[in-house]
């Protein structure tokens, strides 16, 4: 969905393509945050996080987060996932 992203797609727009945000802030509605995991076969990959910010209702930058201290242990928490499926 993230490659689908282009700057200048309204609030709506994005909505469409990444659907509703996990955080709007309510103080800061230039500011969406989708929190998720990206996920390789039936394994979790890693936790991400994408910040997307706008400017007069505008997409005008996006970034992503890795957060590593959940990833650190991604590996064995995906072994662990992986056993309990097939059990």
């Amino acid at each position: 969905m993230i490659s689908k992203l282009e700057s200048g797609l309204t609030k709506a727009q994005v909505q469409y393509i990444m659907g509703t945000p996990s955080i709007k802030d309510p103080f800061n509605p230039e500011k969406w945050d989708y929190i998720g995991f990206e996920i390789v076969g039936d394994k979790i990959y890693r936790e991400v996080h994408h910040s997307l910010f706008f400017e007069e209702n505008k997409l005008v930058e996006w970034k992503k987060e890795v957060d590593s201290e959940y990833n650190d242990n991604a590996k064995e928490e995906s072994k662990k996932l992986s056993k309990e499926i097939q059990e």
